[in-house]
């Protein structure tokens, strides 16, 4: 019995930061966001991180309500930063988690240590391996994650980020 605790005790701290109880990513907006909307979007972000297996979240998540404010197209993950941007003007709020999702997707390759030689092995991002992986693993979590959240959320296909 004392070896079985002593067991349970030792994996205790592996399994919290697993879990990442104490979240350490922020998400900055540069419009006021609902409690609901910010809600889901940490909600969201925990799941894709243990979904992911993501050892460490970035340490930021920006959501900019224009193109001309991040630069990007819908979203992009800078692999030195490991920051987040994502469009988020007159978008649903899923396709603004789906957005997250393909980012966070960039920062576990990253985190694998091979998103780097990716980029550099193709021309461009259409067809390249690592942006199918993003494609897929986002559309897979984003539908894994909405049908448990509609349950509780019977309004989340219908919530906009103004």
């Amino acid at each position: 019995l004392f070896f079985f605790l002593h067991k349970i005790h030792s994996i205790i701290p592996y399994l919290i930061s697993k879990l990442n109880i104490h979240m350490k990513c922020t998400i900055h907006s540069d419009q006021p966001l609902s409690p609901k909307s910010k809600e889901l979007l940490h909600d969201f972000v925990k799941f894709c991180k243990m979904k992911l297996e993501i050892e460490n979240l970035p340490s930021n998540i920006q959501l900019f309500t224009s193109r001309d404010s991040g630069g990007m197209t819908t979203g992009g993950y800078d692999p030195h930063s490991h920051k987040i941007m994502v469009l988020a003007g007159r978008r649903m709020l899923l396709d603004i988690l789906r957005s997250i999702a393909h980012e966070l997707t960039h920062h576990k390759q990253n985190e694998r240590g091979n998103l780097l030689e990716l980029v550099q092995e193709y021309d461009t991002d259409i067809n390249a391996p690592y942006e199918n992986e993003a494609y897929e693993k986002s559309g897979n979590l984003i539908k894994e994650w909405t049908r448990v959240k509609i349950k509780e959320n019977p309004d989340i296909y219908n919530l906009y980020v103004r």
